[in-house]
């Protein structure tokens, strides 16, 4: 390793203890809470089940690769692409993708006290991935499932990890302020 990289590795290290130090909220923490903007395609809990009953691909963040996978998906936000140019169906379809992605990017792998980490987004425990957070927005947050259903789900992952670590849960890998300090790493 060169004195360069052993430096950017330091100051790398400095910047995420400063980040899990700061008072303040990581910024995906607050725009998952703030009012969104006008216009904002948010991916809901009832999103998510009609977008599994379809198989679509965007739960696997990839775009439908045909146009009637894309109207089905976009019929779940209450869109169309029918009569749209294909210039404009592909932007609706990065735009759903990246309301999946930045839905999905709240899930924070959290283990107990005692080193058991729970369930992932990719579920594989044959209950899924959706229903889990379902059952604990009813259970354990007292959500009636009309309101489960309506609850966006970057907000429902929030929740899940801040109910956890308040149990004496910790955080399983990268946390939400780590995570930001990284990202912001990345894009230099």
């Amino acid at each position: 390793m060169t004195e360069t990289e052993e430096q950017q590795l330091r100051e790398l290290g400095n910047d995420l203890a400063k980040a899990n130090a700061d008072p303040s909220e990581p910024r995906s923490i607050v725009r998952a809470f703030a009012t969104p903007p006008k216009n904002h395609i948010g991916l809901t809990m009832q999103n998510w089940i009609d977008l599994e009953a379809i198989r679509s691909p965007l739960l696997r963040l990839q775009l439908p690769e045909h146009l009637e996978e894309l109207e089905l998906a976009a019929n779940v936000f209450r869109m169309s692409v029918r009569t749209l140019t294909v210039e404009a169906a592909v932007f609706v379809a990065r735009t759903l993708r990246r309301a999946v992605a930045e839905a999905f990017s709240l899930a924070l792998p959290m283990r107990r006290g005692n080193g058991v980490a729970s369930a992932s987004v990719s579920g594989g425990d044959g209950f899924g991935a959706w229903l889990p957070l379902f059952a604990f927005l009813i259970s354990e947050c007292g959500l009636d499932p009309t309101a489960a259903r309506a609850l966006r789900v970057d907000q429902a992952f929030a929740l899940l990890a801040a109910c956890r670590r308040n149990q004496g849960w910790q955080c399983a890998g990268t946390n939400y302020a780590e995570r930001e300090v990284l990202t912001a790493e990345a894009e230099r």
